[in-house]
């Protein structure tokens, strides 16, 4: 996966205004069950398929995971802390990523002109 920032840490300038508002929201929300296709004690597998600029809604990610995708592709990542990033994915490529005890609010857009699959894998402590 290679990542670029687009928007820095902090800097909420260029957000659209509904998209703050949803992440405002966000604290009336504990979990994010709506992808998820197996969940035990130890993981949950999400499947997030896109359709062409297709985006989910924020969601809340607890624990470290990591993120396979199934086809290749552009996404947009908008993360709670202000941050936006662009995150290239070539097919079958599998990236791993640390929450560090703290959760991770964030939403992915397919900026792609095909449709993006990816699985989301949430590790359990």
């Amino acid at each position: 996966m290679k990542c670029v920032e687009l928007n820095p840490e902090g800097n909420f300038d260029n957000w659209e205004p509904c998209k703050i508002e949803e992440l405002a929201k966000m604290d009336d929300v504990e979990a994010n069950p709506d992808h998820i296709i197996f969940e035990d004690e130890r993981v949950a597998l999400s499947v997030i398929v896109l359709e062409p600029y297709e985006r989910t809604p924020f969601r809340k990610i607890n624990n470290d995971f990591s993120l396979s995708c199934l086809t290749g592709g552009l996404l947009i990542s908008r993360f709670s802390h202000g941050g936006i990033s662009l995150l290239k994915f070539e097919k079958g490529e599998t990236s791993f990523h640390s929450v560090e005890g703290l959760k991770t609010i964030r939403d992915f857009q397919n900026v792609s002109e095909d449709v993006f699959v990816m699985a989301l894998l949430e590790y359990k402590p």
